[in-house]
């Protein structure tokens, strides 16, 4: 279990976090943290966690936690070159206790801390996809980064939870005939709605390399890492209701696999079910003379230029950069044995998934990097994988 650090919890030089349950922070010398862990991902727009602790009944019988409860987390990564605090801010989903005398051992999920992301209203919002983002923006108390739209309409809701609501209009956002929209919350409070047409051509922030080949700035050193390629454009797309198939480019070994396998990141099986957790059934009233001029172009053409990114990196790294998602980032895949560069599959990524591990004397990020795979977009002078 984790030292004690300044009154908090963490591990001496490596890092200090604290937890703060209901503005609560639990006494040090009776809460062993076991780790912390956090995803976030465009397939699940709203991130998820999961905190494990010991403590002593008597402990737990006077502060116990209950569905709902707020949980504000700190954490500093005391070995970053960069040292920045990251702060999240989630709800209680909910609590599994066993116990082993004289101790329980607390498990608590979590789920991001956008309340009125559950609510559902009979309501419309007049303006663009943007001015609806920035209205459950506001609402959820979040950060925004978001891309232009042009498509102005008057959105009904009809009812629907905001998070299904929010993927609705994703899919129907329209700037120009290569637009193509992806929407998520991040662990750092942000609400994000991005044109995936200009992110693509934006200078990258980050590169990952393996540790050998050296290097300064914002360089992320890989040491694990799996690679693949996803084949058929809808792989990836919508994360359900599809079979994937895969081909390890390193063995070249085949497989097909259901997409509730697809997810093994997930905090709690309830994520990984294709049943409980995509609606394929539209419940928002029809758009009758409302609708922006190219409506229905958009909920075509979203959902097909987001397929394009088909195929997927996954490495894992211990220098804890505060990379995003969405970021650009520059991917160079070598050969371990003979320190060769792939140039097939080095190029420009996207990251679309962040897996936040800190527990003992580990801080680890695993990155999903997603790129182009048809290799029809090469127009930076890049190789295939490029955006």
């Amino acid at each position: 279990m984790s030292a004690t650090v300044g009154g908090g919890l963490g591990v001496d030089e490596v890092y200090s976090i604290t937890i703060a349950i209901n503005g609560a922070v639990p006494d040090p010398n009776r809460f062993a943290f076991g780790y912390l862990r956090i995803l976030e991902s465009v397939v699940y727009p709203l991130p998820v966690g999961t905190i494990l602790f010991s403590t002593d009944t008597q402990y737990w019988t006077d502060n116990p936690v209950f569905e709902n409860d707020q949980v504000h987390i700190t954490f500093t990564p005391l070995k970053s070159v960069q040292q920045e605090t990251e702060v999240y801010d989630f709800r209680v989903y909910s609590v599994n206790q066993t116990y082993m005398a004289p101790y329980r051992n607390i498990k608590i999920v979590l789920i991001t801390d956008s309340p009125t992301m559950f609510y559902a209203h009979p309501r419309t919002i007049e303006g663009t996809s943007r001015d609806v983002f920035q209205q459950l923006a506001d609402e959820n108390v979040l950060y925004t980064d978001f891309d232009d739209s042009n498509d102005r309409q008057l959105w009904p809701q009809a009812n629907r939870r905001n998070v299904l609501w929010a993927k609705f209009v994703c899919d129907h956002a329209y700037l120009n005939e290569t637009s193509h929209y992806a929407w998520c919350n991040t662990r750092d409070n942000y609400l994000k709605f991005v044109n995936l047409d200009i992110r693509k051509k934006l200078a990258s922030k980050w590169v990952f390399r393996p540790e050998f080949v050296g290097g300064g700035g914002n360089v992320m050193y890989y040491s694990q890492i799996i690679t693949n390629i996803n084949s058929g454009l809808m792989n990836r797309s919508i994360a359900y209701g599809t079979s994937n198939n895969t081909v390890d480019f390193d063995t070249g070994t085949f497989r097909q696999f259901n997409p509730d396998d697809f997810s093994k990141l997930s905090v709690n099986p309830q994520y990984d079910s294709s049943q409980d957790s995509f609606n394929r059934v539209f419940t928002l009233a029809p758009n009758i003379g409302n609708d922006h001029t190219y409506y229905n172009d958009a909920h075509v053409q979203n959902p097909r230029l987001r397929a394009m990114y088909s195929t997927r990196v996954r490495l894992g790294t211990q220098f804890p950069l505060n990379a995003a998602i969405f970021d650009m980032c520059d991917f160079e895949y070598y050969d371990v044995f003979t320190h060769t560069t792939d140039e097939v599959f080095t190029g420009r990524y996207l990251i679309s998934q962040i897996d936040t591990r800190i527990g003992g004397a580990y801080i680890y990020r695993f990155f999903e990097l997603i790129s182009d795979g048809t290799g029809t977009s090469a127009d930076e002078g890049l190789t295939g994988g490029t955006l």
